[in-house]
């Protein structure tokens, strides 16, 4: 099943300095519980919720400053039963020599996907990544803004050049593989009390801190910290690196 309900708003200038035109595209998909979704945005935050239904649920606010801007962005949408795909174009602007670089626009999404569902490839430029309760696995990465996951179970990759990351799990199981990184920014990874798990963590230009009791191994000379530990029996791994920032392995403050 899909639904496609498309609204435009029009708003005073005096209202929406920066979007004067929006548009709202509402998609819903009928698919497995153990879907996947990607997601490919160029300008726009990204958030990323679950739900107990067999449906995948797309809202994009389209916003520019002219009807041109926002009538030259697109919002391509592919699925079956296993896996929804979405992608940002930006029609290319003729009249200009930068052609779509040169769009006002954004695309701000809001994604609800079933709990036991993957995110397989999620893709953005500007704008931040936020991702909540999805138990399979996960590969998120944006270049500039900020990553942040809460309840997450299986394999994760989160990566960003400029911007903090923080990824919270709520259990981590053997031989499960999580990487995170950035360059331009904070790493921080929450972890259950009990996990068990090999970490691998570096960083150029920061400090590396642990709740776990863990050793770290500061140059004596030049910049730069490492860590190479174990929680419990080690069945899973964790590799975290940054350049310039600092890097935080945490305990959950209570079984989650």
């Amino acid at each position: 099943m899909r639904l496609l309900v498309p609204i435009f708003m029009f708003a005073f200038a005096g209202q929406l300095a920066d979007s004067a035109v929006t548009e709202t595209i509402e998609s819903t998909h009928a698919v497995t519980a153990d879907a996947s979704f990607s997601l490919e945005n160029i300008n726009g935050n990204v958030e990323i919720g679950t739900w107990d239904r067999a449906e995948i649920r797309v809202v994009a606010l389209k916003s520019a400053r002219s009807q041109e801007d926002l009538d030259a962005i697109e919002v391509k949408i592919k699925s079956d039963d296993t896996h929804v795909s979405v992608k940002t174009d930006y029609n290319r602007n003729e009249g200009s020599f930068f052609g779509k670089w040169t769009n006002s626009g954004d695309v701000t999404y809001t994604v609800t996907v079933p709990t036991g569902a993957s995110l397989r490839h999620v893709r953005n430029i500007n704008g931040k990544i936020t991702v909540d309760g999805v138990s399979g696995p996960v590969d998120v990465a944006t270049v500039n803004g900020s990553i942040a996951t809460t309840g997450l179970r299986d394999d994760a990759k989160l990566e960003t050049v400029n911007g903090n990351v923080k990824a919270e799990f709520a259990s981590v199981s053997a031989d499960q593989s999580i990487e995170i990184g950035s360059v331009n920014g904070r790493s921080e990874i929450v972890l259950p009390e009990n996990a068990d798990v090999g970490i691998k963590a570096r960083t150029v230009h920061g400090k590396i801190r642990t709740d776990f009791g863990l050793e770290v191994d500061k140059r004596k000379y030049g910049p730069g910290s490492r860590l190479n530990g174990q929680i419990g029996e080690g069945t899973a791994s964790v590799d975290i690196s940054t350049v310039n920032g600092g890097i935080r392995v945490s305990k959950a403050s209570g079984t989650l």
